[in-house]
């Protein structure tokens, strides 16, 4: 029978592991809360007719 060994394990600080601090990280929170607000823009737009890119005539309400 053989054992294996562990490999050693490193302390991670949870503290700072895994919150996104890189430059990539920040760059696509910076386009994920970009992109929700050209759709929460797009939303009343559409269901109110204010003009922007749907006529009063269009409107769902």
């Amino acid at each position: 029978m053989t054992s294996t060994a562990e490999p050693p394990r490193t302390p991670i600080d949870t503290r700072t592991a895994g919150l996104g601090h890189e430059p990539a990280g920040r760059a696509l929170a910076a386009a994920r809360v970009a992109l929700g607000l050209v759709f929460l823009r797009a939303f009343p737009d559409k269901v109110f007719g204010l003009g922007y890119s749907t006529r009063s005539e269009g409107a769902l309400v």
